[in-house]
């Protein structure tokens, strides 16, 4: 069963594994949205975050999943497999793929979101990522996703749409909530 607990604070995963942060952000004004995600050690060290403009084209429970799916994805790429935890503080999100993926009965199915859910479910069994590993963080432990898919609030122009941006380092807007969460490891 999946956790629906969530602690206040960022917990690292167990030594050897890797833990995913995920979030998604919408600008009220003009509906902008955009996702970032994190990747850190059971040290809670930065391992890698990326951050994707979405445009106005997607609802934020869309955004909040594409957010989970691009990071699986990259997280794939490069070579990682079943030592994956993943948190997002979408419960909307958590509650939606857990139900396909795990057997549970509280689902949000519709057609807009089964896509990404089915893409989802699939990459975590082609990684052998186990059931449960996908949890719902409240807001405070999921600071540094938060901060990166908030950065998007920046890229806003039609040239920016579906734009991923790598981060080579750790992004500075990023490093004091890394220090706070690495006071409570």
């Amino acid at each position: 069963m999946a956790s629906t607990s969530s602690p206040t604070y960022w917990r690292g995963p167990p030594s050897g594994w890797i833990k995913i942060n995920t979030d998604a952000s919408r600008v009220p004004d003009d509906n902008w949205s955009g996702t970032g995600w994190v990747i850190r050690d059971s040290k809670g060290n930065w391992v890698a975050s990326r951050q994707l403009t979405l445009g106005t084209e997607s609802d934020i429970h869309a955004a909040e999943m594409k957010a989970i799916l691009e990071a699986l994805t990259h997280v794939k790429v490069l070579g990682y497999k079943n030592k994956i935890e993943v948190e997002t503080d979408s419960k909307l999100s958590f509650d939606t793929i857990n139900a396909v993926s795990f057997g549970r009965k509280k689902s949000v199915d519709t057609n807009m979101y089964h896509k990404i859910k089915k893409q989802i479910v699939t990459l975590m069994t082609d990684m052998d990522i186990a059931t449960g590993s996908i949890k719902w963080v409240c807001r405070d432990g999921n600071m540094v996703a938060d901060t990166i898919a908030k950065m998007v609030a920046d890229m806003r122009s039609k040239e920016h749409v579906d734009m991923i941006i790598p981060h080579k380092t750790e992004p500075t807007e990023i490093k004091r909530f890394m220090e706070r969460d690495r006071k409570y490891m």
